[in-house]
């Protein structure tokens, strides 16, 4: 009888354990899995060409700051031929890939030599940029041997990078178009759809602005003025 009993106990214990390791390993079998954690979802790109400014001449210059001898016909700005002139874009870009696009008309000239340059002083963490047309001639014998050529350098000045390139324009009546291509920390000046300088910045990217226009000794028009994405 005892004997009986003692294997019904040790049955007994056999059971519940295999009881017990049965629904350890179906209690594990259906526990949840870590769930991943949080994922970024990628920045959507910005398209290229979104006008993020426009000037309007036909309405007024104040926000634009402007030095005395410009003045505004319909929809174009034109300065005077003699002296030193700014002015200064009322917008400034918040991203790093931005353009400015813009036409210019040399109309007339009485001065030997003349310059008008696109300018972004450097700040305190960014370098900023000189970007434009210097030595530019009157049309007469004593300068039909200069050239005016195409400047493009950071501020302060850094010629690593830089390069340059005669410029052909002239004085007439004949429309041209630039664009000034900024990628981050480089420059690309195009002159008619075709590159005619570059420079490099030594910071992650260029200041972006008051980005500036500055004459000295031209008479010229500033038809359309844009700032979009690039």
């Amino acid at each position: 009888m005892l004997l009986r009993w003692t294997r019904w106990l040790v049955n007994a214990i056999l059971a519940s354990l295999v009881i017990v390791v049965f629904v350890a390993c179906s209690a594990a079998s259906v526990a949840p899995s870590a769930s991943p954690g949080p994922t970024t979802p990628a920045p959507t790109p910005i398209p290229k060409g979104i006008v993020l400014y426009q000037a309007d001449w036909s309405h007024h210059l104040q926000d634009w700051h402007p030095s005395t001898g410009w003045q505004v016909t319909g929809n174009v700005l034109q300065s005077v031929t003699k002296g030193d002139l700014s002015l200064t874009v009322p917008y400034q870009p918040t991203m790093s890939d931005y353009a400015l696009v813009f036409q210019v008309q040399v109309v007339k000239m009485t001065q030997t030599l003349g310059q008008y340059m696109i300018t972004v002083d450097p700040s305190s963490t960014r370098n900023g940029y000189q970007c434009g047309i210097l030595g530019f001639p009157r049309p007469d014998k004593e300068t039909n041997s200069i050239h005016p050529q195409v400047e493009v350098y950071t501020e302060p000045l850094d010629l690593t990078g830089q390069t340059t390139a005669p410029h052909d324009q002239a004085v007439g009546y004949q429309w041209h178009d630039y664009r000034i291509e900024i990628h981050g920390n480089q420059l690309f000046f195009y002159f008619d759809n075709q590159l005619s300088g570059r420079t490099l910045a030594q910071t992650k990217t260029f200041a972006s602005g008051p980005i500036k226009f500055a004459v000295t000794d031209i008479g010229l028009r500033i038809g359309s003025f844009r700032i979009v994405t690039a």
